[in-house]
Order: C-alpha cells, then sequence, then structure tokens
C-alpha cells in the first residue's frame, strides 16, 4: 500500500492482523500518531511507515509498544513529524536489521539499549535532535555496516568502543557537538570507505602514521573518501564533483530517495549511499537557487532522504 494517496491515521484495527508479516504504508499522505496497537502484530517482519513524497506527517512518540514485534527485520520511520525519545524497548528487537529514524524531531540520548541489537546492519538517526554521547554500547552492534547520525547534538568523545565495529562501512556524524580525537581503535576499522566527522566542536582524527594509513587504506576503496579535521590542521575535502544544473541535481534526488528506499542487497544500498554523497556535496548549490527552483522529496533541514 505504499506510494498511493491514502490519507487520515493509521487505523489501530490493523493490529486484529494477526498473520501479517509485510505493513508498507510509506510515501502516503497519513496523519496522526502511530498506533501501539501495532504492537501486538508478532509474526511482523517488515514495518515501514515513512513519508518521502507525502503532505502529511505522522506525529507523536515512537510506541514502546513496538518493542513487542520480536520477529521484526526492518522499521522504517524516516521523514516524519515524530517528537519526543527513541524508546529503549527497541533495544528488544533481536532480530532487527534495518533501522531507520532519520529526519524527525526525536530528542534525548541514543539509548544504550539499542547496542543489543546484534543483528542490526543499518541504523540511521541523522537529522533529529538527539543529545548526549555516543553510548559505548553501540560498540556490540557486530554486523553494523552503516551508522548515520548528522546533523544531532551529540556531544562528548567518541567511544573506543566503536573501534569492534569490524563490518561497518559508512560512519557519517558531521554536524554534532563531539569533541576530542577519534580513539585509536578506530584504525582497526578496516571496512570502511565513507567516513565524515567535520562541523563538530573539536572531534579530530590524529596527526599519527597509524591515521595516516587509515584514511589512506578509506580512500583507496571503491568510492572511499573521507571529510574532516586532523587535529591541529585544519579541515580536509576530498573529491568535490563538479557543478551541475537544479534539474540535474532535481533529477538525482528524485532517484536517491527512491533507490535508498527500494533497494535490498549490500551492493544497492552501497550505490546509493554514494550517490548520496554527490548529493551532499552540492547541497550548497540549491542554497543560491530560487525558492521556486530548489528541488528535492522534502524542503527541510537537509532536503533529502535518510
Amino acid at each position: 500500500m505504499s506510494d498511493n494517496e491514502l490519507t487520515g491515521p493509521i487505523p489501530p484495527e490493523l493490529a486484529k492482523l494477526s498473520p501479517l508479516e509485510v505493513l508498507d504504508l510509506a510515501s502516503n499522505d497519513l496523519s496522526g500518531s502511530i498506533p501501539p496497537e501495532l504492537g501486538r502484530l508478532a509474526a511482523l517482519k517488515v514495518l515501514d511507515l515513512s513519508m518521502w513524497f507525502s503532505d502529511n506527517e505522522l506525529t507523536g512518540p515512537i510506541p514502546p509498544e513496538l518493542g513487542r514485534l520480536s520477529a521484526l527485520q526492518v522499521l522504517r520511520l524516516t521523514s516524519n513529524d515524530l517528537s519526543g525519545p527513541i524508546p529503549p524497548e527497541l533495544g528488544r528487537l533481536s532480530a532487527l536489521e534495518d533501522l531507520r529514524l532519520s529526519l524527525n524531531d526525536l530528542t534525548g540520548p541514543i539509548p544504550p539499549e539499542l547496542g543489543q541489537l546484534a543483528a542490526l546492519e543499518d541504523l540511521w538517526l541523522g537529522f533529529n535532535d538527539l543529545t548526549g554521547p555516543i553510548p559505548a554500547a553501540m560498540g556490540q552492534l557486530s554486523a553494523l555496516k552503516t551508522l548515520v547520525a548528522y546533523g544531532n547534538d551529540l556531544a562528548g568523545p567518541l567511544p573506543s568502543e566503536l573501534g569492534q565495529l569490524s563490518q561497518l562501512g559508512t560512519l557519517l556524524i558531521n554536524g554534532n557537538e563531539l569533541t576530542d580525537p577519534f580513539p585509536a581503535s578506530f584504525t582497526s576499522l578496516g571496512e570502511v570507505w565513507w567516513l565524515e566527522w567535520q562541523s563538530n566542536a573539536g572531534l579530530c582524527a590524529p596527526l599519527t602514521v597509524a591515521f595516516d594509513a587509515w584514511l589512506a587504506g578509506i580512500e583507496s576503496q571503491f568510492l572511499g573518501s573521507w571529510s574532516g579535521p586532523r587535529c591541529g590542521a585544519g579541515y580536509a575535502n576530498r573529491g568535490q564533483p563538479t557543478a551541475v544544473s537544479s534539474a540535474e541535481l532535481r533529477h538525482l534526488e528524485d532517484w536517491l530517495a527512491a533507490e535508498t528506499r527500494a533497494t535490498e542487497t549490500a551492493k544497492d544500498r552501497r550505490e546509493a549511499l554514494a550517490a548520496r554523497k554527490l548529493v551532499d556535496a552540492l547541497r550548497s548549490q540549491m542554497e543560491k537557487l530560487p525558492n521556486e527552483l530548489r528541488s528535492g522529496p522534502r524542503a527541510r533541514r537537509d532536503g533529502g532522504p535518510r
């Protein structure tokens, strides 16, 4: 039922569909809150309430009852107006592989309980109002491949435990209030191919031989790049693309919004993320365009999908 023009609230009566495995209501014009009754759908594997191209948005908190969905593998609530904290009960979703909460108005800390999600591969928290440190418990996410937490108010140093994320390929933590040099343990992250940490409050990569080699290794990977300050050396910029027209940028953003939501294989996700890098790098061009020419599925904060 995705990509239609369904309106109004999500009916709590859907909870009576006990055998239901997939509930995909993405990109409609739904309003109101997420019914806590959905937590009764014990067989549910996919819950997608993302609102990519919609006029109305879901509001209110994320129901902690969703933590009862023990079979859930995908939970996508991207690009709504959800508020309040991330429920620590989500840490009970032992089968969860894909958690996307970006582009909402979520507040409070990242719950350490999310570190219990042993199957989690993709965690998207970008462009909310999250505060506090990145929990050391996140280092327990041994299957994690993507961690996106930019555009929040996260503070403090990075926990050295993140250096245990041996599968991590994408780490985007720019636009926060993070401090201090990267822990030495990060040089063990051999799968990272996309790393951004600019626009923080002192977070920097040490000027050591080990970090020089690590960053060079990132650049040597297919589509690999990093961007952020070295300690005491100012900002580094890598791979800035050439200028494109507003029409080309609009086409790219529309394509990316669909691709990021629709693709499922690791290869496709990587291609979608690579395209996202180009969109982010070109964002400043959009700001120079008249309002009627500005493109993208959403005109809030970064204007693009997360």
